[in-house]
């Protein structure tokens, strides 16, 4: 009938489950090691040779640059491209309300990506 199990996964049906390592764990390690040269997202990913610094990143509640004018408009967008924020002060902003996760900041014609996690 084709059953398998997947360890430290759920049972199912006859088939009994180890629970002697994660499997999940396993491809999640092996698979942070790379990365995809595809954009899922709306956003159009633009690189350039600027002098801008974000961090820290991952960040937490609060996003930092260098490099930048105290007068330039930001935009922060999350995973699927909605706008989550948008301004010239992001420094001032406190960001800890966002999920964890991946978002993109967009200034001039630059996106960096950011990852939030506490």
């Amino acid at each position: 009938d084709g059953e398998h199990s997947w360890s430290g996964g759920l049972s199912s049906g006859t088939v009994t489950v180890s629970n002697q390592f994660s499997a999940t764990y396993l491809m999640w390690q092996f698979f942070q090691k790379y990365t995809t040269k595809c954009l899922t997202t709306s956003i159009d990913e633009i690189l350039s040779n600027s002098n801008l610094k974000v961090y820290p990143n991952p960040f937490n509640s609060k996003i930092h640059l260098n490099g930048t004018s105290t007068y330039e408009h930001y935009s922060l967008f999350n995973v699927q491209g909605q706008l989550i924020w948008f301004g010239t002060s992001i420094e001032d902003k406190d960001f800890s309300h966002l999920h964890n996760g991946l978002y993109y900041l967009k200034f001039k014609n630059e996106v960096i990506k950011l990852i939030k996690s506490n």
